[in-house]
């Protein structure tokens, strides 16, 4: 679900609103959600977009297609990564068609929690296809998977209201390793998320989870000679970092600083 909330940030509001009103039926449930959640922040009004669709759409021209005409793809989707390429061809105007991948009894190679798609894609697009999806997904061991993100594209994604720590978890202190150039840097765009809460909250649509703790954070950091941190501090840092974090003067270097914070929040296989 991360990787479609990156490709929806991409989306222009007749894209998002062409999702949510032409292929409505063709999300899964959970997908629907955040095409619908994207909608919101956005406050798009879907009945003006769904006029301008009306009014930009042609008589329909109906054309005859044999199924032979469809080649197979070698490589499979999962749910999610079939519907960001089955987006990324629509709006090529490359005709394709799906189908679920089914294993044989004796060589599982699926489950119920993570099947596998295939796509057949018309012979007169196979070529523009196989560039597009190169341009967004990688081919590892039979399946597309979509490209690995930037630190800070991961950073924007992390999810402060799904993470789900304990009040043990939240207070304990892990040693954290960081230049007086990244603490500085947390120092400098901490204050500025202190002076500016009221615009970051309004302008990004969001509340700020730790803001009562910034202060905090700030006075250890100034103080210099601290090295272990209470995972609620470092969640402040995280949102702190995140939420200034395309700011003109955000520095490159931040990278293996935001990096280091996110592994103690990810799972043990990432």
């Amino acid at each position: 679900m991360q990787q479609l909330k990156t490709e929806l940030q991409n989306y222009t509001d007749a894209q998002l609103a062409a999702q949510l009103l032409e292929h409505h039926d063709e999300y899964t449930p959970e997908a629907l959600l955040l095409l619908e959640e994207e909608a919101r922040k956005r406050n798009l009004d879907l009945d003006k977009q769904r006029e301008l669709l009306e009014q930009n759409s042609a008589e329909p021209t109906i054309l005859q297609m044999d199924k032979e005409d469809f080649k197979p793809f070698d490589h499979l989707f999962t749910r999610i990564d079939l519907e960001l390429a089955a987006v990324i061809l629509r709006d090529n105007q490359i005709p394709f068609f799906a189908d679920n991948f089914r294993s044989t009894a004796t060589i599982p190679l699926e489950s119920e929690a993570a099947p596998q798609f295939s796509i057949h894609v018309h012979k007169s697009g196979i070529e523009k296809a196989h560039e597009l999806l190169d341009e967004h997904f990688e081919k590892i061991e039979g399946s597309y998977r979509l490209k690995k993100m930037s630190i800070k594209e991961q950073l924007k994604l992390f999810s402060f209201h799904e993470l789900q720590l304990s009040e043990y978890d939240a207070m304990e202190e892990v040693e954290v390793s960081l230049s007086n150039q990244e603490k500085e840097t947390i120092r400098s765009f901490g204050t500025k998320v202190l002076e500016e809460s009221d615009q970051i909250e309004k302008k990004q649509d969001r509340v700020l989870f730790y803001y009562d703790t910034i202060e905090t954070v700030i006075e250890r950091l100034t103080k210099g000679d601290s090295t272990a941190f209470s995972k609620t501090e470092l969640l402040t840092i995280l949102e702190i970092l995140q939420v200034t974090c395309d700011e003109p003067e955000f520095p490159d270097f931040m990278d293996e600083a935001i990096s280091s914070l996110l592994g103690f929040f990810r799972p043990e296989e990432q």
